[in-house]
C-alpha cells in the first residue's frame, strides 16, 4: 500500500501536496482540478523527480485506468493483448496456488521484518556513532587553539574528523599535554616552506630550426628552360610564382588580358618543378614547428612567472622573456616572409643568448630552492611525527566514549551479519516459490475465461452488437460484430468506454502473461463514466464498489484502490454504503480544488459531495479562498434553484426590501442574474476583489433573511442564526420553508 504521496511542481501541483491515502480512496474534483495528474503520479512518480511516494512496506504494482491505459491497449492495431484469468478447473492446482501465495506472503513479511530489524540495529549504530561524534567534535574545539594546525584536512566538519580519529590506534603511554602543546607552538610559528623546483627550458629544437641551410638559401625554380633564363635575369621568380594563381582557366592572361598559348603555361609550370614545391614544403614544415616550439617555450614561460617563488628574480626574468618572446614573433614573421617570398634569403635572430640567461636566473633559483628544502626537511619530519602524536593524544583523551561506540559497533557487526545471511536465504526461498507460483498458474491460466466474463457483462446490458473473440494471433483478442466483421472501429464512443473499462476491470484480476497473476497491486480509476448513459453508469459503479468490497476483505491481490471523478452521480454511487451502514477507518473522501491556478487535495473524514446543491454552498464557505471566476454563477444558481425552481418564489422582488449601497449591490446582482447567462465560461466578472466579493456575499445572505429563510442560509453555510434585531424575521410559515429546504437537498442531482 501506498503510506505517503507528494506531489510537487508538477502540472498545476505548484506547491508541495502531501497526500497520506487509506485502503480505499474516493477523489472528487471539477474537469482540470488535478486528478489526472494525481493519476499519472501513482502510476509512475519518478518521472517527476520532485514529487515521491512511501510505501507501508515495499513498492507494489500499480495498474492504472486512464486515457494513456485506453491509448496504449486500444489505439495500436485491431487486436488488444488477451488478459490471462485463472480458471475454475483444477482445484487441487488453485489449492497449490493459494497455499503458495500464502507461503510467499509469509516469506515477504519475513523478509519485510529481517530488514526492519536490519534497518533498526543500523539507526542505533548511528546514534552512537552520531553521539561519540559530537562528543569528539567538542572536546577538539577545545583545544582547537593549540592543535587546529595539527588537525589540517580534518576541520571542515565532525565526521571527517571523528572517521580518522576512530583510525587511530590508543597511545601505549601516557603523553604529557604541556610538552605537546609547547612542541606545537615552536613547530607552527615557523614561516619557512617547501618549494618546487623550476623547470628547465627545452629550446634545443628551435635553436636547430632558425639555423636551418634552406632558410638562406634564394629558391627559384628550373632554369635550363627559356623562361627559367628569363625569370632570374629579372629576379621576379617570386612575382611570377604569385600570378600563376590569378591565371584563370579560360587562358586569358590576367594583367594584359590576351590570350596565354598553351605553351607559355606549360614553360611556367615546369618552371616551379617538384624540387620547388618540395623546397617550398619543407620551409612551410619549419615554419610550423618553429611555431608549435615557440608556444611550449612561452608555456614554461608563463609557469614560471607563476610560480611565486621567493628566490627567483621575478623583475630581471620578466624583462628576458619579453625579450623572447618579442624575438620569436619577428623570427615567424620572417618564416612567413620565406614561404610568401622563397626566392628571399631569411637570417633569423638568435635566442640563445637570451635563453641561455633565463636558463642562468632559473639554475641559481633551483640552487636556492635545493638549500631552503634541504633546511626545512627535518622540520616537516618533525611536524610529521608531532601530527601523529597530536592525534594519538586526543584518541587517549576520548578512550571511554569511543570504546561505547566501537562497542555498540562490534554488536551491530555480529548481528548483522546473521541478519543478512537470513536475508540471503529468505531471499532465495522468495525466488523459488515465486518461480514454483508462476509454473502452477500457467498450469491453469487462459485468456478464454475473461473473453466469456465480458461478453457475459456486455449481453446481459444490453451490448449485442459486438463481442470479445481471441484472435488467430495467439494471447490477442479482437473486437467483432455478429457477422464476424472486425468492430473496434465502428464503436460508438460509450461502448467503446465501456469495454475498455470491462478490459481494464479483469485486468486487474488478471495479468498479461500467464504468471504474475497473484502478485500484490494498486489500482487507480480516474473518470470511468464519460460517454456512459445512465444505466451503463450503474454497472460501472457496482462493478467498482465489488473491488472495494473485495479490498475490504483483505483476501484479495488488489491491497488499495484509488477512484478519481468529477461526476456527482456517479460519486454517490459507489460513496453509497446502505442503510445503517457507516465508512470504515480503511476508507476515506478527498475533494480536489484548483484555486489561483495551484491544485490542493484536502481529506474529509465523512462523505463531503451529497448533492450538487451542497457542492456550491460549499463553494461559499470562504470569501478568501472563492473562485472570484465562477463565484456569481454560484450564487445565482443557488438563488434560481432554491427560490424559484423548488419554491416558486420570486426572489427579485426582495430589491424593494433594500436601501443605500445594498440597494445598488442588489441591483446589479440582480441585473447580472437577469442577463441569462448560464455557462461558467459566458459568466461575465462583477469584481474579483475580495471586498467587493464580500459585500455581494453579505448582499446575497440578506435576500434569504429579508425573504425569511435566514434559518436555511445558516443551515448550509453551518452557522448560527443571526440575532441582530434589524436582521430578524417573523417565523410565520416554518413548516412551509422546512419542506423547501428538504426538497432543495433531496431532489437535485449532479
Amino acid at each position: 500500500m501506498i503510506k505517503s504521496l507528494s506531489l510537487n511542481n508538477v502540472a498545476t501541483y505548484t506547491e508541495e501536496c502531501i497526500v497520506s491515502p487509506t485502503m480505499v480512496n474516493y477523489i472528487f474534483g471539477a474537469n482540470g482540478s488535478g486528478k489526472t495528474t494525481l493519476a499519472k503520479v501513482i502510476a509512475d512518480h519518478t518521472r517527476w523527480s520532485s514529487c515521491r511516494i512511501e510505501y507501508t512496506k515495499r513498492p507494489i504494482e500499480r495498474l492504472v485506468y486512464n486515457k494513456d491505459f485506453v491509448n496504449e491497449n486500444f489505439s495500436q492495431s485491431s487486436e488488444v493483448k488477451g488478459i490471462f484469468t485463472l480458471g475454475k478447473n483444477s482445484k487441487e492446482v488453485q489449492d497449490a496456488i493459494k497455499s503458495l501465495k500464502s507461503d510467499l506472503t509469509n516469506v515477504e513479511d519475513d523478509i519485510g521484518a529481517v530488514e526492519k530489524s536490519i534497518k533498526k540495529s543500523e539507526s542505533n549504530l548511528q546514534e552512537a556513532y552520531e553521539t561519540a561524534q559530537g562528543q569528539a567534535w567538542r572536546k577538539k574545539t577545545q583545544y582547537d587553539k593549540y592543535f587546529k594546525t595539527a588537525f589540517t584536512g580534518f576541520n571542515g566538519g565532525k565526521k571527517t574528523f571523528f572517521d580518522k580519529l576512530i583510525s587511530i590506534n590508543p597511545p601505549t603511554s601516557q603523553i604529557d599535554e604541556k610538552i605537546l602543546i609547547e612542541k606545537c607552538e615552536k613547530l607552527y610559528n615557523s614561516a619557512l616552506s617547501i618549494f618546487n623546483y623550476l623547470p628547465n627550458l627545452d629550446y634545443t629544437t628551435l635553436l636547430n630550426l632558425s639555423q636551418k641551410d634552406i632558410l638562406t638559401r634564394r629558391v627559384v625554380g628550373k632554369e635550363d628552360i627559356p623562361f627559367g633564363k628569363l625569370i632570374n635575369f629579372l629576379g621576379n621568380s617570386d612575382w611570377v610564382k604569385k600570378g600563376l594563381d590569378y591565371v584563370p582557366n579560360d587562358d586569358i592572361c590576367p594583367f594584359c588580358q590576351q590570350d596565354l598559348n598553351s605553351d607559355i603555361i606549360k614553360n611556367l609550370q615546369d618552371f616551379f618543378n617538384e624540387d620547388f614545391r618540395d623546397s617550398l614544403e619543407e620551409i612551410t614544415n619549419i615554419g610550423k614547428e618553429y611555431v608549435k616550439q615557440s608556444d611550449i617555450l612561452k608555456g614554461q614561460f608563463d609557469s614560471i612567472l607563476s610560480s611565486n617563488v621567493s628566490f627567483l628574480n621575478y623583475e630581471a626574468v620578466t624583462s628576458k622573456i619579453a625579450l623572447a618572446k618579442e624575438q620569436m614573433e619577428k623570427n615567424i614573421a620572417s618564416l612567413r616572409n620565406k614561404f610568401n617570398n622563397p626566392s628571399q634569403q631569411v637570417f633569423l635572430d638568435s635566442l640563445s643568448s637570451v635563453l641561455n640567461e633565463i636558463d642562468d636566473f632559473i639554475n641559481m633559483s633551483n640552487k636556492a630552492i635545493k638549500e631552503n628544502n634541504d633546511l626545512l626537511n627535518n622540520l616537516i619530519k618533525a611536524k610529521e611525527n608531532l601530527v601523529l602524536e597530536v592525534w594519538s593524544f586526543t584518541r587517549g583523551l576520548l578512550s571511554n566514549e569511543l570504546d561505547v561506540y566501537f562497542k555498540a559497533r562490534d554488536i551491530f557487526e555480529k548481528a548483522n551479519s546473521k541478519q543478512q545471511l537470513r536475508l540471503v536465504e529468505l531471499k532465495q526461498k522468495r525466488k523459488d516459490l515465486t518461480i514454483e507460483l508462476h509454473y502452477k498458474e500457467s498450469q491453469i491460466t487462459s485468456i478464454s475465461h475473461s473473453v466469456t466474463e465480458i461478453n457475459k457483462i456486455l449481453t446481459s446490458f444490453g451490448f449485442t452488437g459486438f463481442h470479445v473473440a481471441e484472435s488467430e494471433n495467439n494471447g490477442y483478442y479482437k473486437i467483432e460484430r455478429e457477422d464476424g466483421s472486425a468492430g473496434k472501429e465502428t464503436l460508438s464512443e460509450g461502448e467503446y468506454n465501456f469495454l475498455t473499462f470491462l478490459y481494464f476491470f479483469h485486468l486487474i484480476k488478471g495479468n498479461f502473461e500467464s504468471n504474475g497473476i497473484n502478485t500484490d497491486r494498486i489500482v487507480v480509476i480516474d473518470d470511468p463514466v464519460s460517454s456512459l448513459d445512465s444505466s451503463t453508469l450503474f454497472v460501472v459503479s457496482n462493478l467498482v464498489k465489488s473491488v472495494v468490497r473485495e479490498i475490504k476483505s483483505q483476501k484479495s491481490t488488489i491491497k488499495q484502490i484509488f477512484v478519481l471523478t468529477h461526476n456527482v452521480y456517479f460519486y454517490k454511487e459507489i460513496t453509497y454504503l446502505g442503510s445503517g451502514k457507516n465508512n470504515t477507518k480503511n476508507e476515506s473522501y478527498w475533494l480536489i480544488r484548483k484555486l489561483e491556478n495551484c491544485s490542493r487535495i484536502a481529506m474529509y473524514e465523512a462523505n463531503p459531495i451529497s448533492t450538487a446543491y451542497q457542492l456550491l454552498w460549499k463553494e461559499l464557505e470562504s470569501p478568501k479562498t472563492v473562485n472570484p471566476i465562477t463565484i456569481f454563477n454560484t450564487l445565482r444558481r443557488i438563488l434560481e434553484y432554491y427560490f424559484q425552481v423548488i419554491g416558486g418564489i420570486n426572489y427579485e422582488e426582495v430589491i424593494h426590501k433594500f436601501d443605500g449601497e445594498d440597494l445598488l449591490v442588489c441591483k446589479t446582482l440582480l441585473s447580472w442574474i437577469n442577463d441569462g447567462s448560464h455557462s461558467v465560461y459566458e459568466d461575465m466578472i462583477l469584481s474579483n476583489d475580495v471586498e467587493s466579493i464580500e459585500k455581494y456575499l453579505l448582499v446575497f445572505k440578506r435576500i434569504f433573511v429579508k425573504l425569511g429563510h435566514e434559518r436555511h442560509y445558516c443551515m448550509m453555510m453551518k452557522i448560527e442564526p443571526s440575532r441582530e434585531k434589524n436582521e430578524l424575521m417573523e417565523e410565520d410559515n416554518d413548516e412551509t420553508k422546512e419542506e423547501l429546504a428538504k426538497q432543495a437537498l433531496a431532489n437535485v442531482g449532479s
